[in-house]
């Protein structure tokens, strides 16, 4: 990215700013908290029919 420099650069930067913004600890249980949400609410679909 830092070749081709411009938009791009820009994208990957941000993204990268983001990812050393958030403690990878943090970032792994928001992920956690999520996909358990999500399976609880797939569980629930499952049993209810």
């Amino acid at each position: 990215a830092g070749y081709y420099g411009g938009w791009v650069d820009a994208v990957i930067m941000r993204i990268v700013d983001i990812m050393f913004a958030f403690p990878a600890l943090l970032l792994a249980i928001v992920i956690v908290t999520v996909l358990g949400q999500y399976k609880h609410k797939q569980y629930q679909l499952l049993n209810s029919q």
